[in-house]
């Protein structure tokens, strides 16, 4: 008898984890009353962070003015790009409208945050408005830098054995375009994570795992070769997670080589060339030293930062 299980759609779990957290700003107190205020709040970034919170700050508040701003209208479900690159859902099973999840009384302000002055209290826009505010929510997500890999560029993307994911719905189902070649045909394929904070840590190895998963029972069965690369010395920040991925790597067959770093590609050539470190036995001191490594598939996740207007707003 096959197994039943619940599987929530991308909006369903959205609204749960929306509702859930309206439920959890109620739970000191069922019974609590709102708190009057006439607080002027603007959040920045309307993504699952912006859009969770002000839910949640409406079923505690009576009377703020909440506006929330972000440069795209559209609201991406991101941890579904995985299952776009797998070829197991379309491009716009990812994607909703921003307003779908925002409730009665929260104003959006589709312009990209262009300054924050944290003195002033205010921040400007890209479209030239202009907002005050008591309190700052900041939450805009991570910018992804690909110019930090030379040889790579976005338009690489589903050709010539190259995918990347995390850029969007249209660049996650081009990324199965290649790896579907992969899971066809076999080869070496490349996985590959970032040295900097990320926006997800699960997704590089989920990549690995739905790819390598699909390619078994492909046409590529006994023809192919996963290899995950990172910089650092864990394949997870929480040791029993790591732990329990080792176990699993080693029983599908995916080869680790941790502490590489990728530092730039030729996809002419389809090479990845890595920065290997290690600790001299001896004097343990950090040795560094290049690696070129071949694939017939490359994953690419770039290194990742906080947006510019952040970085010069001086908030940190």
């Amino acid at each position: 008898m096959m197994e039943r299980r619940f599987i929530p759609t991308r909006r369903g779990f959205l609204g749960l984890a929306m509702a859930g957290a309206g439920l959890a700003a109620l739970g000191a107190s069922a019974s609590a009353a709102k708190v009057a205020t006439k607080a002027k709040i603007v959040v920045i970034g309307a993504g699952a962070v912006g859009t969770a919170l002000v839910n949640r700050l409406v079923e505690r508040l009576d009377g703020a003015e909440i506006t929330i701003i972000d440069g795209r209208k559209e609201q991406l479900y991101q941890p579904g790009l995985s299952l776009v690159a797998a070829g197991l859902k379309p491009a716009n099973y990812t994607v909703s409208q921003t307003t779908d999840w925002l409730p009665k009384g929260v104003t959006l302000v589709a312009e990209k945050a262009a300054a924050i002055d944290p003195v002033a209290k205010t921040v400007a826009t890209e479209g030239g408005t202009k907002l005050g505010c008591d309190f700052l929510i900041v939450a805009p997500g991570l910018v992804l830098d690909y110019d930090a890999i030379p040889g790579f560029s976005l338009d690489m993307v589903g050709t010539n054995g190259i995918g990347a994911l995390y850029s969007g719905p249209e660049y996650a189902a081009k990324t199965w375009e290649a790896a579907q070649k992969f899971t066809e045909e076999g080869g070496i394929a490349l996985m590959t994570r970032p040295a900097t904070e990320m926006k997800c840590a699960g997704a590089p190895l989920k990549h690995a795992f739905l790819v390598e998963d699909i390619a078994s029972r492909g046409g590529a069965a006994g023809k192919y070769e996963v290899h995950y690369t990172a910089p650092q010395g864990a394949l997870f920040g929480v040791p029993i997670v790591a732990e329990k991925v080792r176990m699993l790597f080693g029983q599908r067959g995916i080869k680790t080589h941790m502490s590489h770093k990728m530092l730039s590609m030729e996809p002419g050539k389809k090479v990845a060339t890595f920065e290997k470190t290690e600790i001299d036995a001896t004097t343990k001191a950090e040795v560094k030293t290049t690696v070129d490594m071949p694939y017939n598939y490359l994953h690419v996740i770039p290194p990742q930062r906080a947006p510019e207007v952040i970085r010069q707003s001086g908030l940190s």
